[in-house]
C-alpha cells in the first residue's frame, strides 16, 4: 500500500472531500502539496527576478554616475588619478539621497567653483545620454 505523509496539514475542505471519497485521499493530498510547491516555486522565481533586476538597475546607475563623473572631470581639466578620484566622488555623492539630484548638485557646485558655465539642464541631458550608454555596457557585461 502506498503511504503518503504531507509536510503541511491539508485544508478543511480537502479533508472533507478525502473522508467522503476515501480512495482519493492520497491523490488529494498529493495534488495539494504539488500545487502548493508550484506556487512557492513561482513566488521564488519572481523574487529572484526582482532581485536580479534591482541589482542590474543599481549597476547601471552606478556606471552612469561614474561616466558622468569622468565627463565632469574632463570639463574641469582633471586627468589620470585625479579624474578617477573625482568620478568616484560623484558615485559616492549619489548615495546621500534618493534620486539623482545630489549628483547634479555636486557637479553644479564643482562647476561653479571652477567658474564653468554649464546649466543644470546640460548636466541632466548628459546624465540621460550616459544612462543609455551605461545600460548598454552593463547588459553587455551581464550577457558574457
Amino acid at each position: 500500500m502506498l503511504r503518503f505523509a504531507p509536510s503541511a496539514p491539508i485544508s478543511g475542505r480537502m479533508e472533507a472531500m478525502a473522508s467522503r471519497f476515501g480512495h482519493c485521499k492520497i491523490f488529494l493530498l498529493y495534488q495539494e502539496v504539488v500545487m502548493e510547491d508550484a506556487f512557492k516555486d513561482r513566488e521564488r522565481g519572481f523574487e529572484r527576478k526582482w532581485a536580479h533586476d534591482e541589482e542590474l538597475r543599481f549597476k547601471v546607475l552606478a556606471r552612469r554616475d561614474r561616466l558622468v563623473g569622468e565627463w565632469a572631470a574632463g570639463e574641469l581639466g582633471l586627468a589620470g588619478a585625479q579624474a578617477k578620484e573625482y568620478a568616484m566622488s560623484v558615485v559616492r555623492a549619489d548615495f546621500k539621497h534618493p534620486g539623482h539630484e545630489d549628483v547634479v548638485a555636486k557637479i553644479r557646485a564643482d562647476f561653479d567653483a571652477a567658474k564653468l558655465a554649464r546649466t543644470d539642464n546640460a548636466i541632466r541631458e548628459k546624465m540621460e545620454e550616459l544612462l543609455t550608454l551605461a545600460g548598454r555596457q552593463v547588459m553587455a557585461e551581464a550577457s558574457r
